[in-house]
């Protein structure tokens, strides 16, 4: 826009005079260096202005983005962008960061869905240019819910107790009621989902940090861009122990034997006792068990020395039963103490497992890392022997179990009939005993273990056992 022109010849034609305007308007806002002098072919931006129909001056000249004024370009401004690159990060909120991958992040105004990005192997996804304006980023997940356990109740319990702070993101996945209140409720929810009590919180599954978004308009600015992390937590997940990244198959691990079962009446209801043999000190419990077959569990209750059975729950589905426990006063255990105890009908026909879903938490809901279990053995009236684990890898243990004092020899053969090893031990009482099985000798492949029980009144026994070495 021209604000003033001086002396210009009165000949200069009307449409000449248009013309000019017109270019002005559409092409100077692009110079970024000018200057007007009167007489000959002066150049502003791209616009070349001839002067040759006769003299003219130019004082004050306005157009869109600056000034000249006296021939010298005053400070120049920069349009405003009317488009922004809109790209970002979808993070799972663990220590780790793990990236979020394959998730379709979804951009909107209301109802209108304008974009869709797939996030990459980094978490990572991209709009491109995008409008100034007012938006919507939701996101559907196909990584499944997870990560929650008796640790997570008793988190929630702690912060509602004041006893620990969740906050963030971790405060509201605290809220699985979606009740906008952090009480024992919520603590019991979640304790019952991960028994498989409960099938969904009233809250879902996800939540993340970022819904709404305003684009605005950047100036100064050669490529505007707007960069957006996102972090998700799963509802109930208050520490962020969730690994998205890991893979989702159950690992199952052999309960040690300790002691012995006796056998009693067909339908007799046996006790089974679940001990922690490190011991220390626990608040929370989540035991994830493989059922052995032809054992049918009646009721599960906290280990003898635990005063009550508060806040516990446990729930069979198929052949694993769950067991979540917690509390907020911190349970002393001794080295071997007694944790759990099962009232189970029928005998076992397999070891007791536990799965690597299995935590166990301190006090102060801190997970407790490298902790083992042990369960007694039951005792038939023969000899009894497992080897744990099998398949074996680095190590391996033969268990032992004998009716009355007597000699278990054992060898050890590979699949070419080839001795690998040879040992004996003296048992003095019915009694279950254990023997390291030299697995420096044994390369990968199968094995047979041979086992031959002499008794003191002359009785013998033999039991095989098949060993495959990773």
């Amino acid at each position: 826009m021209i604000n003033n022109i001086h002396k210009i010849v009165p000949k200069m034609r009307l449409f000449t005079w248009a013309f000019l305007i017109l270019l002005i308007n559409l092409q100077v806002a692009k110079a970024q260096w000018a200057t007007v002098s009167s007489g000959g072919v002066d150049t502003v931006g791209g616009l070349i202005i001839s002067s040759s129909l006769g003299e003219w001056d130019v004082q004050t000249l306005d157009y869109p983005g600056g000034q000249i004024q006296w021939g010298v370009q005053q400070p120049y401004r920069m349009p405003l962008w009317l488009q922004t690159r809109l790209s970002g990060s979808l993070l799972y909120g663990n220590a780790a960061a793990t990236p979020l991958v394959g998730t379709e992040v979804q951009l909107r105004q209301g109802s209108q869905l304008l974009a869709s990005a797939f996030t990459t192997t980094g978490g990572q996804f991209d709009f491109g240019m995008v409008d100034t304006g007012q938006y919507q980023l939701t996101y559907q997940n196909p990584t499944p819910w997870r990560g929650v356990n008796a640790t997570d109740a008793l988190g929630v319990l702690r912060h509602f107790s004041n006893g620990i702070l969740l906050q963030g993101l971790y405060r509201q996945a605290a809220d699985v009621n979606a009740r906008n209140l952090i009480n024992a409720m919520e603590a019991q929810s979640i304790a019952r989902r991960t028994i498989r009590l409960l099938n969904q919180f009233a809250a879902g599954d996800w939540l993340y940090d970022r819904y709404g978004l305003s684009i605005a308009a950047q100036a100064n600015a050669q490529n505007p861009s707007m960069v957006v992390p996102i972090t998700a937590l799963c509802y109930g997940d208050v520490n962020g122990s969730y690994n998205p990244g890991a893979p989702l198959r159950t690992r199952w691990v052999p309960v040690e034997p300790r002691g012995v079962m006796s056998a009693g009446e067909a339908d007799e209801v046996y006790e089974w006792p679940i001990h922690w043999l490190e011991g220390g000190n626990v608040g929370a419990i989540t035991l994830e068990m493989q059922v052995p077959e032809g054992v049918e569990v009646d009721q599960v209750v906290v280990g003898q020395s635990r005063v009550g059975g508060e806040s516990l729950y446990y729930h069979q589905t198929d052949d694993v039963l769950r067991v979540a426990w917690y509390g907020l006063n911190p349970w002393e255990v001794e080295p071997g103490g007694e944790l759990i105890r099962l009232k189970v009908r029928g005998v076992p026909r397999a070891p007791w497992q536990y799965g690597s879903e299995s935590e166990m938490a301190d006090g102060w809901a801190r997970p407790i890392s490298g902790f083992r279990l042990s369960m007694p053995q039951w005792s038939s009236s023969g000899l009894e022997a497992r080897v744990l684990p099998n398949p074996m890898g680095e190590w391996g243990r033969l268990w032992c179990s004998v009716p009355s004092l007597g000699e278990v020899s054992y060898r050890l053969i590979d699949a070419f009939g080839r001795m690998v090893w040879t040992g004996a031990t003296d048992v003095n009482r019915a009694s279950v005993f254990e023997v390291e099985l030299p697995a420096e000798r044994m390369r990968q492949g199968a094995y047979q273990l041979q086992l031959v029980w002499q008794g003191t009144s002359g009785e013998s026994e033999y039991r095989t056992i098949k060993i495959v070495k990773n």
